[in-house]
């Protein structure tokens, strides 16, 4: 599964809550590309509707067992999130010009 990216429209934004915010757009990106509602997504993986529209938003950082659970309903492997958030990290400092 490829994780989508997201492209960033702040260059000042804080590292972490744009992190926030690229983790919420691909849950949605990838719950629709999956076929999900929100409410089956949030029924799959325990979780209620307001809390996945909140992460989705970039608006709550979901806890490690959230973030388990949603990578198993999403199908998302280690190794996609690890090369996706290493090619959106390196765009983060590419932009603020570290």
């Amino acid at each position: 599964v490829q994780l989508p990216l997201q492209q960033q429209g702040d260059a000042g934004a804080v590292e972490g809550y744009f992190l926030m915010g690229y983790l919420g757009s691909a849950v949605a990106k990838s719950r629709e590309n999956a076929g999900l509602s929100r409410r089956q997504l949030s029924a799959e993986a325990g979780l209620s509707p307001s809390y996945v529209a909140r992460l989705e938003r970039g608006e709550v950082e979901p806890s490690v067992s959230v973030f388990a659970s949603l990578t198993r309903v999403l199908g998302w492997s280690a190794s996609d999130i690890d090369v996706t958030m290493r090619l959106h990290w390196s765009e983060i400092h590419k932009t603020k010009g570290s």
